[in-house]
Formats: C-alpha cells, sequence, structure tokens
C-alpha cells in the first residue's frame, strides 16, 4: 500500500512536505529508546545547550544566600563565554555563506 501510495504521488507530481517526515517518524519509532535519545540529541544541540544553561542559572539562583556566591560570578561569565562563541562560529559560517554566494 505504501509502495502505491509512492507511486501514485510520483505520477501526478504532488509533492508532500510532510511525506519525508512521516517516513522518519516510522523510523524512529523502530528506534531503541537510547537510539532514540541519541537521534533527538543530534537534531537539537542548541536546545540541549540552552536546556542546561538554564539549568545551571535555576540550581545556582536557588542557592542564593550560601557560602558560594562569590563562585557564581566565574560560572555565569563562564556560560556567556560559550554561548558568545557559539555565536561567533554562526556568524563566521554566514559571511562564508554570503562570500560563497556572492563568488557563484
Amino acid at each position: 500500500m505504501q509502495f502505491e501510495e509512492e507511486q501514485r504521488r510520483k505520477r501526478v507530481g504532488y509533492i508532500d512536505p510532510n511525506f519525508e517526515e512521516e517516513k522518519a517518524e516510522v523510523l524512529r519509532e523502530k528506534m531503541s529508546p537510547t537510539d532514540r535519545a541519541v537521534d533527538w540529541a543530534k537534531r537539537h544541540p542548541f536546545s540541549i545547550v540552552g536546556g542546561s544553561w538554564a539549568a545551571s542559572i535555576a540550581v545556582l539562583a536557588g542557592r542564593k544566600g550560601h557560602s558560594d556566591e562569590p563562585a557564581r560570578a566565574p560560572v555565569d561569565h563562564s556560560w556567556a563565554h560559550q554561548l558568545q562563541a557559539l555565536q561567533d562560529v554562526q556568524d563566521k559560517q554566514e559571511q562564508l555563506d554570503k562570500a560563497s554566494q556572492k563568488a557563484r
């Protein structure tokens, strides 16, 4: 049935934007939970970075008033530095993409 549906779509020239995603979802359902987690992590790297940053800030904010208060600033600075480095890499990639498009 699936093959016949694909053939019909090819004959009429219909392109379903969700078709590839549906095939990928079927494959993901057959994966083990560990493989699914790895697959998700590969597709959402910045979600992991942002989530871990937010979690660390939440933990630090919850510990307010403890003796480690001076230690919070370096941790915040470290995360800010890492996020700035990621932004710099993205900016550089955009510049290279624009330069390669102009060269064409």
